[in-house]
């Protein structure tokens, strides 16, 4: 898939980072940001809710976040968002610091998975996977019982809830972010956003 023939050096990291320095990547990374904040609040205010979790659809701003500016910016960004969000649409639940490193690993997961690699269904199945089940169901569980401090069988009967609904949403999550690259990676080319992905297609692997 081309991803750790990359990821290795010291070229892929500065390229990932110099987006910070270029005015084109700031001022989009801005629009995003505000977008990915608004997304976020709008999950809190209106949310759609599948096996008592909530669903929301910042993935998909995400996943083009992660393809134009990779893992250095996309994690930073990802902390950023979650503090900002959590005070200007409270959800209800306490602060709970937890939850700002797991949205930067998956802000990482996601620019490892996109940035300057061959855009491939397989490394979305695979990223969505570690986020879906590793993060959500592996990581954030736990924090959610710390947080509502459950008994072993509420904890049991929470996990279990999770684990089927990102069972669910995760092919759902692949394909809608695929529908979307389709028609985004030959723009992006096209307005040099992205100097890799030569055919500005979606491969298999």
């Amino acid at each position: 898939m081309g991803y750790f023939k990359n990821i290795f050096t010291k070229k892929y990291w500065i390229s990932s980072a110099k987006h910070f320095t270029n005015t084109k990547s700031i001022t989009l990374m801005s629009i995003l940001m505000a977008l990915l904040i608004i997304l976020e609040g709008l999950s809190n205010f209106a949310p759609i809710i599948i096996f008592n979790r909530h669903i929301s659809i910042a993935f998909i701003a995400w996943a083009v976040f992660a393809l134009l500016f990779g893992p250095v910016p996309t994690t930073l960004v990802a902390g950023i968002v979650n503090i900002l969000a959590f005070f200007i649409f409270p959800s209800g639940y306490p602060f709970y610091a937890g939850y700002i490193f797991t949205d930067m690993l998956m802000g990482f997961v996601m620019g490892i998975a996109l940035y300057q690699c061959k855009t491939t269904i397989i490394g979305i199945v695979i990223a969505r996977l570690l986020i879906d089940v590793g993060i959500h169901v592996g990581i954030e569980s736990f924090f959610m019982k710390d947080i509502l401090e459950f008994n072993n069988s509420a904890f049991n009967t929470y996990l279990i809830a999770g684990l089927t609904k990102n069972l669910i949403m995760w092919p759902l999550e692949v394909f809608i972010i695929i529908m979307v690259f389709i028609p985004l990676l030959r723009v992006f080319k096209e307005k040099e956003l992205i100097t890799f992905n030569s055919d500005g297609l979606i491969h298999f692997c």
